[in-house]
């Protein structure tokens, strides 16, 4: 999934190298449903990404759980909320908001909309001044000071950025690593559920 970063993946992509030498691995990344509906289609073996909790696993697919990441508010180096340990909706009120179009919560979770319910003044609505598709812009923009936004822990990589973590509500996104039911496998896709499986994942605590 395109929002997933490469670190917590690298162990395991490793050690699948070192065991299978002769082969050659395609990463595509894509937004969660394109790449379910490849599964499903068998334009793909296997893939690795999340669903959102309200989202009934489909019954055609097996769901191999990695890890689970914490969802993060970030923040510009000096920002007036960079020095509180945790970030609750109602903090937010009249802040910018930079928004990731491939958000995993989004058709779940309108940030905007449930700072704008915490707040009872106009003057304190939430504006979103930018979206983007690629969360590596989205870190610049909050960088440079546009505003705030919304990340995956793991992918917060930026000297300019603060994060902090939601808490009022707290949001987790679940990673699995997902394969067609009843699809006999080739020995190098079970190769990698494997690999996967025997993973010491650097999993957070809900």
């Amino acid at each position: 999934m395109c929002t997933i970063a490469p670190k917590l993946l690298l162990q395991m992509l490793s050690r699948f190298r070192t065991n299978h030498p002769e082969v050659r691995m395609q990463l595509t990344d894509g937004e969660a449903q394109t790449l379910e509906e490849k599964l499903i289609n068998l334009q793909i073996e296997v893939a690795i990404y999340c669903r959102p909790h309200h989202r009934e696993p489909d019954a055609r697919l097996n769901y191999l759980p990695l890890f689970k990441e914490q969802m993060m508010i970030i923040l510009p180096k000096g920002h007036r909320l960079s020095k509180q340990r945790s970030i609750r909706i109602r903090d937010l009120a009249g802040e910018q908001y930079v928004q990731r179009a491939f958000c995993e919560f989004g058709d779940m979770i309108d940030l905007r909309d449930m700072v704008d319910k915490a707040s009872d003044a106009d003057s304190a609505r939430c504006e979103v001044i930018y979206k983007s598709d690629r969360d590596d812009w989205v870190l610049g923009m909050v960088a440079s000071g546009f505003g705030f936004g919304f990340l995956p822990r793991h992918s917060i990589i930026h000297d300019g950025i603060i994060a902090r973590p939601l808490v009022d509500p707290e949001c987790w996104r679940n990673i699995h690593l997902v394969t067609v039911r009843d699809k006999p496998q080739s020995h190098i896709v079970g190769a990698l559920v494997h690999e996967a499986m025997r993973t010491e994942w650097a999993n957070e605590d809900a």
